[in-house]
């Protein structure tokens, strides 16, 4: 920014120049599978601010295929759903440094979904910045100019089936299933039992 001021009675003036620096961080993930064979683009996750509890909007600069954070909403079913390309990687500009949750939503049929949320904390402290991904220390990747620009870390999903969340109708369904076909074993083994014929 720059003030320029004079009197409109005289030719003399006089500037003041200022800027501000603004820092801007990102998010530099892969995802992959445990068996190498799934399909990244059917991955999708939220970004959630820890700190004051919104959801990140974005979009995808197809040319680069990275997402640009454009905004912010209060309600989950509002936020972008942020899909890696086909190759597995998930590249997210325009972050403050602050703490954030990546939240598994969707991924590959054949796979289980996250767990828990990813835990991504930057900090800056002057021109010191340093980044966490789940309470363990990163290395922060460069770009351009920027020597800590983006967080790098994978994401894996290993191959397999979702239970019901705990209460959920299927819990109890399955002891109770299994209870039943042990129960139906035993009367088939004694029902048998009793018609096997004797020695004379």
């Amino acid at each position: 920014v720059t003030l320029t001021w004079k009197r409109s009675n005289t030719s003399f003036y006089d500037t003041l120049t200022d800027d501000a620096a603004v820092y801007s961080f990102g998010l530099d993930v892969t995802k992959n599978f445990s068996d190498g064979r799934g399909d990244a683009a059917k991955v999708e996750f939220l970004i959630q601010n820890s700190t004051d509890n919104y959801y990140l909007t974005g979009s995808l600069n197809t040319a680069e295929n990275v997402w640009y954070v454009t905004g912010k909403t209060a309600e989950a079913n509002s936020a972008t759903h942020f899909v890696p390309t086909a190759a597995g990687k998930l590249t997210v500009k325009g972050l403050e440094d602050d703490a954030y949750t990546l939240t598994e939503v969707k991924t590959d049929s054949a796979y289980t979904l996250l767990k828990a949320p990813v835990q991504v904390v930057v900090s800056k402290s002057g021109s010191t910045v340093t980044a966490t991904v789940d309470g363990n220390a990163v290395n922060m990747s460069a770009v351009g100019t920027s020597a800590h620009a983006l967080v790098p870390f994978t994401i894996i999903n290993t191959r397999g089936f979702d239970l019901p969340q705990t209460g959920g109708t299927g819990n109890w369904l399955f002891p109770v299933v299994g209870l039943t076909m042990l129960a139906a074993c035993i009367i088939g083994i004694i029902i048998l039992a009793k018609k096997k014929p004797t020695e004379n």
